[in-house]
């Protein structure tokens, strides 16, 4: 596959992201999605520890953490944080466009022609956001949105030690189809053996398989994508928590307040405030 193949397929979803700022309480202990997530404060400064290592986020900084990555992120002493932030997967015939991010990346944004083009890109990508998300868009705002989304990806990329094709896996299609069944099916109960099945192998190579594509494996994957969409429609939508635990498949509203909580510190209705 040659880049313009690869560009041309790659998929970037976003499955939650604003501008926020963010309340005291805001804080995670050892926390792994199935997403990347990517942060841009305006104000403040937070501090996210990963791998023993503490990084300390400040205003005109971008910080990607990729997904898998096993962190924990809070305020500062000075209780103060405005920030843009996107969860999201990146993803071409299955390949994960930041599958040689395994750490934290930070990116400084001091000049102010640089910090004010990425700042419109994402004023641009929320202003469509929730639009595009409902399916309620305009092809142009549709258009819009995803040029923002693909300018911000851009930037970093460009920014980063990993803007070269031969740094891009461009050959098995097989995590495409994967990924397509779970998102497919995350309102019905998912098997390790019949994603196995899928790709003709045992359960045993099949977990050993995903993990090393993913980064987890793939129950949790699943978990955390639910998590992350159930997030979302608590942020976006008005509907019943009950409702939202049928369509993310946790089945009712105790199982998914119960995980909501352990992975987030909060309630499905706290979230919701």
């Amino acid at each position: 596959m040659v880049l313009s193949e690869y560009i041309s397929n790659l998929k970037i979803k976003v499955y939650g992201g604003n501008y926020t700022a963010c309340p005291p309480s805001w804080a995670g202990s050892n926390v792994s999605l199935a997403l990347h997530k990517l942060y841009f404060p305006l104000e403040g400064s937070a501090q996210i520890t990963a791998r023993g290592r503490t990084y300390h986020l400040k205003a005109r900084q971008a910080m990607l953490i990729p997904k898998g990555l096993t962190h924990s992120f809070a305020m500062t002493e000075e209780q103060h944080l405005v920030k843009y932030w996107l969860h999201f997967t990146a993803l071409s015939d299955g390949n994960d466009l930041f599958e040689h991010f395994h750490d934290i990346t930070v990116w400084d944004f001091n000049d102010e022609k640089d910090f004010s083009e990425i700042c419109g890109y994402f004023r641009t990508l929320f202003l469509y956001e929730d639009a595009v998300s409902d399916n309620e868009a305009s092809i142009g705002n549709a258009l819009a949105h995803q040029a923002a989304l693909f300018s911000i990806i851009g930037i970093l990329f460009e920014r980063s030690g990993h803007n070269h094709m031969q740094e891009l896996s461009m050959h098995s299609t097989k995590p495409a189809s994967i990924v397509e069944y779970i998102e497919n099916h995350l309102n019905e109960p998912i098997k390790v053996e019949e994603l196995a099945r899928l790709l003709y192998m045992h359960p045993t190579a099949f977990i050993r398989y995903f993990k090393h594509h993913f980064g987890m494996p793939p129950l949790k994957y699943i978990k955390c994508l639910r998590l992350e969409r159930s997030k979302h429609y608590l942020e976006t939508t008005s509907l019943p928590i009950s409702e939202i635990a049928e369509l993310t498949g946790f089945g009712d509203s105790s199982h998914l307040s119960r995980d909501f909580r352990s992975t987030y510190g909060i309630s499905p209705g706290q979230a919701r405030k």
